[in-house]
């Protein structure tokens, strides 16, 4: 025998719904019918979800990755401490909404500044090491790996361990919510819209600018360019500069929904450079290519997790509330029996 107690304990550790014994046929044809329909509304949305989802981190991974595009697509530079400038982006954004209270205008302010303090620390860096490095690119992942060790703990001694908070501005606030299985945040979609920009400035800065054409050369055949009168060392020097900065910009975007600390650049150097990789070297539609793949496989995975299912407690809400609605509407009068059954969510979510 089971004492009273315990039986309570029994009933509070499973989860039970009320199921209609329906008699009638033609109103459980209804009712599955209806849950067919909105399974396969349900199923259609979570798809949907997960696209908008890979669009979103693509779109993360490649702001993040394209300032790597440059410097190590372009000028075969490996830098690791290209997360440092994402982080030296992030805490220029923090610095200024120390002194700008108006959020909106602060990042209007910082978007420029973090790419001018991150682009002369690129140049500052370019000068003093890399340009002693090139063509030697185990001595250059060495140096730049101690770089960003060293600059991590500065920020440390700076601002400190914990992390620091960059707010966004109200109207970035909550999220585009499509119905109850799609939405998705207005900061994210703020950052797809800065990629988009980022990625058409730079094809026409490449491709339609002398300073472009000047890289490219440089890149190509670095003596024959030398030859025809262009400056290889400030082409190189303005090329990583150019790349440092953009990875400041790219911390101040990731900063409004990331957690804004020294060791932040190490969350996206890896997917940088499997970005840049992925996508093909010195190539920025490769580098959009690469963050498109790896955006959409890694939330695919994710989807695929049974534990991560978003919309199966909406499904399950969904599914009682229309047995609900289709035999209330089919037939004014109760049920003949209602059964209690245990329902197991965790086996299909």
């Amino acid at each position: 025998m089971v004492s009273g107690l315990s039986a309570e304990i029994l009933v509070a550790q499973h989860e039970f719904v009320e199921v209609y014994d329906e008699p009638d046929a033609a109103v459980t044809a209804a009712a599955e019918s209806a849950l067919e329909a909105i399974e396969a509304k349900v199923a259609m949305s979570e798809f949907a979800d997960v696209l908008l989802d890979g669009l979103s981190l693509a779109s993360i991974y490649f702001l993040a990755a394209i300032g790597l595009a440059i410097t190590f697509g372009v000028m075969g530079v490996i830098n690791m401490a290209h997360g440092e400038f994402i982080m030296m982006g992030a805490y220029t954004g923090y610095v200024v909404q120390q002194f700008v209270t108006n959020y909106t205008l602060s990042i209007i302010i910082a978007l420029p500044l973090a790419f001018g303090v991150t682009f002369m620390a690129g140049v500052l860096m370019e000068r003093l090491v890399i340009r002693h490095l090139y063509h030697r690119p185990l001595e250059t992942l060495l140096a730049t790996f101690g770089i960003s060790i060293a600059l991590q703990q500065l920020a440390k001694n700076i601002f400190g361990t914990q992390a620091r908070p960059l707010t966004a501005p109200e109207w970035l606030d909550g999220a585009l919510v499509i119905n109850d299985v799609i939405s998705i945040s207005w900061i994210r979609i703020a950052i797809f819209g800065l990629s988009i920009l980022f990625f058409l400035v730079l094809m026409v800065l490449l491709n339609r600018t002398r300073f472009g054409l000047e890289t490219r050369a440089v890149t190509q055949n670095r003596r024959m360019a030398a030859n025809m009168g262009i400056n290889p060392n400030l082409i190189n020097m303005l090329t990583f500069g150019l790349g440092s900065g953009i990875a400041g910009i790219a911390g101040v975007a990731i900063g409004l929904y990331a957690k804004v600390t020294s060791e932040m650049g190490g969350d996206y150097i890896v997917q940088s450079f499997m970005t840049v990789v992925v996508g093909g070297v010195g190539n920025i539609w490769g580098t959009l290519a690469g963050a498109v793949m790896i955006g959409f496989l890694q939330k695919g995975i994710e989807w695929l997790n049974p534990r991560q299912h978003p919309g199966c407690t909406n499904l399950h809400d969904h599914f009682h509330h229309h047995i609900h609605s289709v035999s209330a509407k089919g037939h004014h009068r109760p049920p003949s029996k209602v059964v209690r059954r245990e329902i197991d969510y965790g086996a299909e979510c």
